[in-house]
């Protein structure tokens, strides 16, 4: 990417935990770096803190020295599509207010997937109203400038009461703003969607399936039905995208010991619901569901029994297509085989004929 670009997020995003922590970006590409508490702390003193003002000037260098390339996709691909040219209001201190805010919206989940729960939390009465007095005094008041709202994936954007009350007052009082949305999709109905006068109002849209199978479905996330609910949501939303009212549609699959083989599908189950798929390894995040467990479900993993095979199946050329996603780990491992077996005569033929079908 050109140096004469700059990461986007530093000058116009931050994103806020449930405990109050806020980060510039996702907290595990920018090291964990808090740069402080917005329920503690002044939000100016966030904002435009020492730190801050640091990281933006380094930006406007070119440098990033506080970030982490291995799970940074713009950092680690190459992908520029949060890096811009420099704004003649980019500097370390800003004027205005953060343009894109993720928030929390607690651990209300409909469902159990195995990466992160195991088992259905819903708040109490109490918590409900505290994080409503949240929205009433903290976040809408930081959010003047504010152009993209994200629904945080600590729970589930629609499953959660939460989230339905955070989108359902700044819909309220900020009319144009436009919304990127997490879910699992079992929520994702039509009903919902046009209860919370989302229509056409979503600028992103993921939703993380991570299979295309209902019996895998239900080893993931542990809810019945839960596959068919989504297809039939699928089915609405494919509409709103061909009219163009979610600009950026994305289907998620982490990549496990139960799904790898399905990864070819669902870039052909994703295409049929105008959707891009993104592809993320099982990650660590010392959540006690995958406590002696992350050895067993991480095939990304050289010491895992399926490896060589799913190093094969990363250098199929579907992998290649713009609409696909691949996060840096597993980009690392497609290069790696890819350079192994690039002048075999198997892998020439596979990549020619892909070609063919991909040009008709």
């Amino acid at each position: 990417m050109s140096t004469m670009k700059v990461c986007w997020e530093l000058f116009n995003a931050i994103e806020i935990e449930e405990d109050g922590s806020v980060y510039l970006c996702c907290d595990h590409r920018l090291r964990k770096q808090a740069i402080g508490n917005i329920f503690k702390d002044n939000f100016d003193n966030i904002w435009n803190g020492d730190f801050v003002q640091k990281l933006r000037e380094e930006a406007l260098k070119g440098q990033y020295p506080h970030c982490n390339p291995k799970l940074c996709t713009y950092l680690a691909n190459g992908d520029d599509r949060l890096f811009t040219d420099k704004e003649p209001n980019y500097k370390p201190a800003l004027d205005y207010y953060p343009k894109r805010i993720a928030f929390p919206m607690g651990k209300d989940c409909n469902a159990k997937c195995i990466f992160c729960r195991d088992e259905i939390i819903s708040s109490s009465k109490e918590e409900v109203e505290n994080f409503n007095r949240l929205i009433d005094e903290i976040y809408i008041p930081i959010s003047k400038n504010l152009e993209i709202l994200t629904v945080n994936d600590g729970g589930d954007a629609f499953g959660s009461k939460f989230s339905r009350d955070l989108i359902a007052k700044f819909v309220k009082t900020y009319p144009n703003l436009k919304f990127k949305i997490m879910t699992n999709g079992i929520c994702a109905t039509k009903e919902f969607i046009q209860e919370l006068n989302l229509e056409n109002k979503m600028f992103e849209l993921d939703i993380s399936i991570n299979t295309v199978n209902p019996e895998t479905h239900y080893k993931i996330f542990r809810i019945k039905n839960g596959f068919n609910a989504i297809v039939k949501n699928l089915e609405y939303l494919a509409t709103l995208k061909e009219k163009n009212l979610i600009p950026s549609f994305h289907l998620k699959f982490v990549v496990c010991n139960y799904n790898w083989k399905e990864m070819i599908q669902f870039v052909k189950f994703a295409r049929k619901y105008h959707a891009n798929c993104d592809f993320w390894e099982v990650r660590d995040y010392k959540n006690n569901c995958l406590e002696n467990k992350i050895e067993d479900m991480s095939v990304h993993f050289e010491t895992h029994p399926d490896y060589k095979k799913f190093k094969k199946l990363l250098s199929d050329p579907i992998f290649d297509s713009k609409d696909t996603t691949l996060s840096p780990v597993l980009t690392k491992i497609r290069n790696e085989e890819i350079e192994r077996v690039k002048n075999t005569i198997s892998y020439k033929i596979k990549k020619f004929f892909y070609n063919i079908k991909k040009n008709k």
